[in-house]
């Protein structure tokens, strides 16, 4: 009676142990679906290339600090700037919020950064404050030699078909005849390129303005194009 006593108290404690570690299990199990997990990924929006931070977890992230090597930074022909996201902590980032940017073209990217790798640590806190911290690469190198194709949509395959109709209406009645537009890769590009430039000026114009509308000193000349308070309209 003493040896079975002994041997029910045995397995009796193992049994417990063992809910124990499956109650551990799930509790763990539940934490990892429930908290955030943010991550980088690289965008292909050719003819240009981006990065893309999105929180793929089932929770808010909190306190988002991206350090890399070397710097993710836009590197577009002529124009270079800091990308906020990746630069400064984000305070919030929502379940399947993401933020997005253009940083440069292949050709700028290996210009800028030869490996076309970029790696380092991305940080956040979940909604009790526990930090959490991982590593990520960016590799552009699978991208060198590659083509791409637009995809339509099937709301532009149908404006396409309303657009078809109307032509075959016209050939029908001797209106006019159908024609078709094109526009090469390097067209594209270099309109993609002015536009670039036009949007750095106009960043370039509003950050001098800032400038100008912090300092009450500042010589009419260079307010001028700003809406620069007056001392009548303080």
């Amino acid at each position: 009676m003493v040896l079975l006593t002994a041997a029910l108290v045995y397995y009796a404690y193992k049994s417990a142990r063992a809910a124990v570690r499956n109650i551990e299990l799930i509790k763990k199990n539940d934490d990892r679906r429930t908290l955030p997990y943010v991550v980088l990924e690289v965008v292909n929006d050719m003819p240009f290339y981006g990065v893309r931070m999105v929180n793929l977890g089932a929770t808010a992230a909190h306190n988002v600090v991206v350090t890399s090597e070397p710097k993710i930074e836009m590197v577009f022909q002529n124009y270079r700037k800091s990308i906020k996201f990746l630069h400064e902590p984000v305070a919030y980032l929502a379940p399947s919020a993401h933020f997005e940017t253009d940083i440069g073209s292949f050709r700028d990217i290996e210009r800028e950064n030869p490996p076309k790798i970029y790696s380092g640590t991305i940080s956040f806190e979940n909604d009790d404050g526990k930090k959490f911290e991982h590593e990520f690469v960016l590799d552009f190198t699978p991208y060198t030699d590659t083509v791409h194709k637009d995809e339509k949509t099937i709301h532009h395959v149908a404006e396409q078909l309303k657009e078809l109709k109307q032509e075959v209406h016209y050939l029908a009645t001797g209106f006019h005849k159908p024609h078709v537009l094109t526009e090469d890769f390097d067209t594209y590009q270099e309109k993609e390129r002015k536009w670039i430039e036009e949007t750095r000026k106009m960043d370039a114009a509003n950050d001098k303005c800032d400038e100008v509308r912090g300092n009450a000193q500042a010589p009419l000349e260079e307010s001028k194009g700003c809406n620069v308070p007056t001392p009548t309209d303080k």
